[in-house]
């Protein structure tokens, strides 16, 4: 049993899936989790968290505020010194004192940059302990200098893709644990497994989804057609999702086929732009194919609902993994996804790769790539013009996930990372693959 400090997101999406499912991976394995919440939380999360989560966030906000010999950004790092030696009088989320408990080990969750942040604000207390960095690679030419970080904080990647790309930066492969997908939870709906959606906010009521139709009419009601042909999307609106490329390759397939649809489960505006602009540059009828459900912060289940009442799932950017792309395929969706960094590995024999137009730069210093939005149309045409053999690859891809993607696989990948010593981990490293070749348009 390694007692592990588990520092990341425990919002109820995004990377805050990850820490949930995950950890609860790692308790179910034996070993003694604890996690410090780097998002401010709302409310005692459920457990096994509740009475394992510190809401660093608060204490951070306390410790601003209150001034004296343990204020500001100095009694945070105390906080953190004092978690690490077990000597902390901090309180969990579930009002019980955090006790005298001490980690062996931290797994960082987070892009890089975040977590050199993170490393820069607490270098000092964080170098008293092993630590690992479960880290999303989204593309290529990565800088040599995030060698800086990985040097003591030991990367382990999210797919085959981000194993090459840090071995590349490092010299060293290092381990390799791909997401998981909770298959209780996304699965097909069906007769004998519906899909349950809880209808009040006591969960004391419920409806039972058997069926696409049913999960389609528990959205639209009356106005639910089981002829169209919906393409859903269930990530935000970022730069390295390409939202704009998405709707420019979709624009042709809608125009063409009255009664195919896009679900963007999604908000309007985020750092990706604005929505509402980009689809008014499209024909109006075509626009108003394009449907914003506005569903906000939603329970999990409503999304595999949604997911349910779906056709196809489409996606165009870059991953560090792509858990809405395997969920999807969970689902047994039929998947589009841009043949980039994970994507590949995720999508598998579950849909269509369709190629890099170019490669750009990004903030991160890195490249990224933009789908071609010729072979994007064509794709998503022969998804609807082919409903059947559609319906067969989700089959395919919903194989393809549960037979390679599971929490309880990534848990032992990173619970045996951490067991050994890292200044052996390296030693007899296999020889870093070349990275891959960057997409280039003449």
């Amino acid at each position: 049993m390694t007692r592990i400090l588990w520092m990341g997101d425990l919002a109820a999406t995004g990377f805050g899936s990850v820490t949930t499912d995950l950890g609860r991976a790692l308790i179910d394995l034996g070993h003694d989790v604890r996690f410090l919440s780097q998002n401010d939380l709302e409310g005692i999360p459920p457990e096994p968290f509740g009475s394992r989560t510190l809401d660093l966030a608060f204490y951070e906000m306390q410790a601003t505020a209150g001034g004296g010999d343990r204020g500001g950004v100095a009694g945070v790092r105390d906080l953190v010194g004092d978690i690490i030696d077990g000597t902390t009088d901090a309180m969990l989320a579930s009002g019980d004192p955090w006790g005298g408990w001490r980690p062996d080990a931290i797994v960082l969750l987070g892009d890089f940059w975040a977590v050199r942040i993170v490393a820069a604000r607490f270098e000092e207390q964080l170098r008293r302990i092993p630590i690992y960095h479960y880290v999303p690679i989204e593309g290529t030419n990565l800088p040599p200098r995030w060698n800086d970080l990985w040097s003591w904080i030991h990367p382990i990647a999210m797919s085959r893709f981000g194993a090459e790309q840090i071995a590349a930066v490092t010299g060293r492969v290092p381990p390799m644990a791909y997401h998981g997908v909770d298959a209780a939870a996304f699965h097909p709906a069906t007769p004998t497994s519906p899909v349950v959606v809880p209808i009040d906010r006591d969960r004391t009521r419920d409806v039972r989804l058997a069926s696409r139709d049913a999960a389609r009419r528990f959205f639209m009601g009356a106005k639910a057609d089981p002829a169209q042909f919906w393409f859903v999307r269930t990530d935000r609106n970022m730069p390295r999702k390409r939202f704009g490329a998405m709707l420019r390759g979709m624009s042709p397939v809608l125009a063409a086929h009255p009664e195919a649809r896009l679900v963007l489960h999604c908000q309007e505006w985020d750092q990706g732009g604005d929505l509402l602009d980009e689809i008014s540059k499209m024909p109006p009828p075509v626009a108003r194919q394009v449907i914003l459900p506005g569903l906000g912060a939603v329970p999990r289940e409503v999304l595999v609902a949604l997911l349910n009442a779906s056709d196809a799932y489409v996606s165009t950017g870059a991953e560090g993994f792509g858990l809405c792309v395997a969920e999807a395929l969970a689902c047994g969706l039929p998947a589009i996804g841009l043949g980039f960094s994970a994507v590949p590995e995720v999508i598998g024999p579950g849909g269509i790769v369709v190629p890099p137009a170019f490669a750009y730069d990004n903030e991160y210093n890195h490249f990224w790539a933009s789908p071609d939005e010729a072979q994007l149309t064509d794709a998503a045409t022969w998804l609807v013009e082919h409903p059947a053999r559609a319906r067969e690859l989700g089959q395919e891809g919903m194989r393809h996930v549960r037979s390679t993607f599971r929490w309880s696989e990534a848990a032992r990948v990173i619970a045996e990372a951490i067991a050994l010593d890292p200044s052996n981990a390296t030693a007899d490293a296999p020889e870093a693959p070349p990275p891959q070749d960057d997409p280039v348009v003449a």
